[in-house]
C-alpha cells in the first residue's frame, strides 16, 4: 500500500478582489472559466466526462504566489482508488488576476483561459508539467 500526499489549497494563500471593480473583473472571468468548461464537458467521450465531472472548478482573485494561472489539487485520476472516499475532491483554481494582468485583450484572455483549464485538467489525467509543456499545452 502506498500512501499518496494530496496538496489542498489553504484559504490564505488566496487574496479576494479588494474593490467592486476587481469583484467585477473576477466575475468576467468566471464566466469565461464555467463557458469553457462546460464546453470541454459537452465536446468530449462519455467516460471523459464521467471523470471531468467529478472535478470542482473555482475562479479565485489571486494566489500569493502572484504568478500563477490555475492549480490543480488532489489525487490525479489514474491514481484514485476506492478508499479516497474521505479526500476531498479533484479542485481545479483558475487565478483571474494573473490573466488580466498579462492578456488584457479579450481575445487572448479568452483563448488563455481556455487553456489554462486544459493544463489543469491534464494535472488531473495524471500528466507531469513537463508532458503539458512538451505538448505545448501551458
Amino acid at each position: 500500500m502506498s500512501i499518496v500526499i494530496v496538496s489542498m489549497p489553504i484559504p490564505y494563500l488566496f487574496i479576494d478582489p479588494s474593490t467592486e471593480e476587481e469583484k467585477n473583473l473576477l466575475q468576467k472571468v468566471a464566466t469565461l472559466v464555467d463557458f469553457h468548461f462546460h464546453d470541454l464537458c459537452q465536446h468530449t467521450s462519455k467516460p471523459m466526462r464521467d471523470i471531468l465531472q467529478k472535478l470542482v472548478v473555482r475562479t479565485m482573485w489571486e494566489s500569493s504566489s502572484r504568478d500563477k494561472y490555475g492549480e490543480y489539487y488532489g489525487v490525479p485520476a489514474p491514481r484514485q482508488t476506492p478508499y479516497d472516499s474521505g479526500v476531498l475532491p479533484p479542485e481545479i483554481v483558475i487565478f483571474a488576476f494573473p490573466l488580466l494582468r498579462d492578456y488584457p485583450d479579450q481575445e487572448a484572455l479568452t483563448k488563455k483561459v481556455r487553456i489554462v483549464i486544459i493544463h489543469e485538467i491534464g494535472h488531473h489525467l495524471g500528466l507531469p508539467e513537463a508532458e503539458l509543456r512538451r505538448r505545448h499545452i501551458y
